[in-house]
């Protein structure tokens, strides 16, 4: 019996690479069967549903040209990524959407700030972007809400998180060495969105 016909519960490191490989391949025709050779006990049927029916539905999606972004999903992917929160006991559902917060997190942020180059960004999945920028507001918004929340304090509630003030201090620092090129950069993906 092929193997791949026995289903199996998809790892986080096989949900982290569906997301990312079905971004590659974003710009035209989604070739299923492509994307499954990345994933030697999957098969394109498998591949094709299990994004479909577990993944898309956390995932940025474009109608008409324009990305739509859920804020609280973004809010979640921030929060997500600062605490390393893992719920016990989470449901198949809720990992997903805890691996999907990662990898939007990673690329909106850590790929996209570190390039060297500014314009380079203009060419990027627009997706990128508006994520990007939508992560960079929701900081630039309650920055100093959880400065003050952590004044004389190792740890604190914040909106349903734990905030730690070690890991905290490590997350602005990833903000502020990058601030005049976000800063460019957003104004560059303003313009770009309004066109």
């Amino acid at each position: 019996m092929d193997s791949k016909a026995t289903y199996k519960n998809w790892t986080e490191e096989e949900i982290a690479k569906l997301v990312q490989t079905k971004e590659y391949f974003s710009g035209g025709p989604i070739d299923w069967k492509q994307i499954a050779k990345c994933f030697p006990d999957r098969t394109a049927q498998q591949c094709k549903s299990f994004y479909r029916n577990r993944v898309k539905q956390f995932v940025f999606k474009e109608e008409n040209g324009q990305v739509k972004a859920d804020t609280d999903f973004v809010q979640y992917c921030y929060f997500q990524n600062l605490t390393g929160f893992v719920k016990p006991n989470e449901t198949p559902d809720e990992k997903v959407k805890r691996v999907v917060a990662q990898c939007c997190y990673e690329d909106s942020l850590t790929n996209a700030v570190i390039v060297q180059h500014p314009d380079v960004m203009l060419k990027w999945n627009q997706k990128l972007l508006v994520g990007m920028k939508m992560v960079y507001e929701f900081h630039t918004k309650i920055q100093a809400e959880i400065d003050q929340a952590l004044v004389d304090k190792e740890e604190v509630e914040f909106k349903g998180h734990i905030i730690q003030k070690d890991k905290w201090e490590q997350y602005k620092l990833i903000f502020s060495q990058y601030s005049d090129k976000v800063d460019y950069i957003l104004q560059q993906i303003d313009n770009k969105i309004q066109k």
